[in-house]
């Protein structure tokens, strides 16, 4: 299995970092090796192919927090603007002062645009993004009619992410300062079947992501695309399902509310099989996932910078070509479970696999 790459989008690295740090390798790490390599390798894929919905996600994020403070405001029937947003300050736990909301989400060099449907996403020189991806290019949010996440009732209202031509990922490799650069296909309204990414308010405080066809690949290896779909289900902290960031903190400010994530996603991925004729198939499956939002020290984002550290609950991770299109000796089964448990400040994780159990 080629390019194996450990992102830093969720938590791919936070077992890997305590193994690399360790003397040697115990025989109970070598048991489970297989299974962290399909781990990173399936996890990079749904992490790529994510990025659209989460910069859809941070769109909304900033939408509600603008909502609610114009609301609040002595103008609270003014327009939100694309200098609003901009200008967007919030404190909230985790910074030591007032901070920039657009730029914490998205970073500085990158500008948000309206647009005659919704709002233009431009990722201004390669922008690094607070959980490690580095962004280039611009993606489209159709937001048609609903100016508000939670104002897309259902999927014929959903908010339309959609890639640019020339919209690209990447994410530095596990082995150094090298990047691994991936190319996106481009989104066409009139092919809603590839390259597509919905985000809907489904009701009771939780929103639906749906990926469709996502395609992605190696810069230079097109021969292996991906095209990745995924059904997930968001549900905030907050108690009425606000995505506003404000609305995610305990009243005291001194408490972040976490929000749940669960789903799954399967297709081709980007990865060649053994015998280089394909694309290996992979699938993944997100059970009672628990995310906390992270404030990062950051250069590139008015100081800070934020990201989701997954905190509980079970990621499955399986290879589901068949065993002829990966050497079954590296991977005894073609599938690894990893179960996140968070005790007080401790976040602990044990990785099942092939009978075996390694826990950090």
């Amino acid at each position: 299995m080629k390019k194996i790459i450990a992102t830093m989008a969720l938590a791919a690295l936070a077992l890997t970092g305590c193994i690399k740090g360790s003397e040697g390798v115990s025989e109970e790490y070598k048991r489970v090796q297989g299974g962290i390599m399909i781990y990173n390798s399936v996890t990079a894929m749904q992490n790529v192919a994510m990025q659209p919905a989460n910069a859809g996600i941070r769109l909304a994020i900033l939408l509600a927090e603008a909502e609610k403070q114009i609301a609040a405001s002595e103008t609270p029937d003014a327009p939100i603007t694309a200098d609003y947003l901009k200008n967007l300050t919030v404190k909230i736990y985790g910074a030591t002062s007032d901070i920039k909301l657009q730029a914490m989400l998205f970073g500085d060099l990158t500008t948000i645009e309206k647009t005659s449907d919704g709002w233009k996403i431009n990722y201004g020189s390669s922008q690094q993004q607070a959980d490690g991806f580095i962004l280039s290019g611009s993606l489209q949010v159709i937001t048609g009619e609903a100016d508000q996440l939670m104002d897309a009732t259902g999927e014929a209202s959903a908010w339309k992410v959609m890639m640019l031509e020339g919209f690209g990922v990447s994410s530095y490799s596990s082995y150094g300062s090298t990047t691994a650069d991936f190319v996106m296909g481009t989104s066409d309204l009139e092919n809603p079947r590839a390259n597509m990414t919905l985000l809907y308010y489904s009701g009771a405080g939780s929103y639906s992501i749906s990926l469709a066809g996502i395609q992605a690949w190696f810069k230079g290896s097109e021969q292996f695309k991906s095209n990745w779909s995924s059904v997930m289900t968001l549900t905030p902290g907050s108690d009425n399902g606000s995505l506003a960031i404000s609305d995610t903190e305990s009243d005291s400010g001194e408490e972040i509310k976490d929000f749940k994530v669960s789903g799954t996603a399967s297709g081709d991925s980007f990865y060649a099989t053994a015998t280089e004729l394909g694309s290996l198939r992979f699938s993944y499956r997100l059970t009672d996932g628990q995310y906390r939002r992270i404030i990062k020290s950051s250069s590139v984002s008015s100081g800070y910078g934020a990201y989701a550290q997954i905190v509980s609950g079970t990621q499955e991770c399986s290879i589901t070509s068949p065993a002829g299109d990966y050497n079954i000796e590296t991977y005894p089964s073609p599938t690894v479970e990893y179960v996140w448990t968070l005790s007080g400040n401790y976040l602990s994780v044990s990785v099942q696999y092939n009978g075996f159990v390694y826990s950090n």
